[in-house]
């Protein structure tokens, strides 16, 4: 009947994360003939119809979508939202976020391409791609337990400035966020 939860929320400024790497096969941008090649990986994710519904939504909202895909499978894929004022958390509250802010959000690599850099390039691609487009700051959002994102994100270069704690003790669930930090 006890538990705690936590979820991070990182930031970037220009110049703060590194560039992908100039040998790197940069992920494709916009292709978005590619969700169609979308399969769940596991029981977590949405089912393809849900999926695709999402996306399409986002993409018509002018996010960005980030893909790899080999032959018929989606092996990855992540969104940037280039100017966005707040982001949401997995445990309910929006954090809002100041002017000039980009969101790098909802990265994804299916289980048979992890350990591959997918997601460290996708990070570094969808940030230098935010500041080219003149985005101030870059945040993204992970769960504490996730520890092969965060230690990705970290390994980017962004800063942890804030979470957002959840926790039950013999009752209702509260769910806590402080302020971030520089922000």
């Amino acid at each position: 009947l006890w538990y705690r939860e936590e979820f991070r929320i990182y930031r970037a400024a220009p110049g703060q994360v590194a560039p992908p790497p100039a040998d790197a096969e940069l992920l494709e941008c916009d292709r978005a003939e590619h969700l169609a090649l979308y399969a769940p990986d596991n029981q977590w994710d949405a089912p393809p119809a849900v999926f695709l519904s999402v996306s399409h939504g986002r993409l018509r909202q002018g996010h960005r979508l980030y893909t790899r895909v080999q032959g018929t499978r989606l092996l990855h894929y992540s969104w940037l939202e280039p100017r966005a004022a707040s982001m949401r958390t997995e445990f309910g509250p929006v954090v809002p976020l100041p002017p000039g802010c980009a969101l790098l959000y909802d990265d994804n690599t299916h289980s048979s391409a992890r350990g591959q850099g997918l997601h460290s390039l996708a990070l570094r691609q969808r940030a230098r791609d935010a500041f080219a487009g003149g985005a101030r700051w870059a945040y993204i959002s992970v769960r504490a337990d996730n520890l092969p994102s965060l230690r990705n994100i970290e390994r980017a270069g962004l800063t942890h400035v804030g979470s957002c704690i959840r926790r039950r003790v013999l009752g209702p669930q509260t769910v806590t966020m402080g302020a971030l930090a520089g922000g």
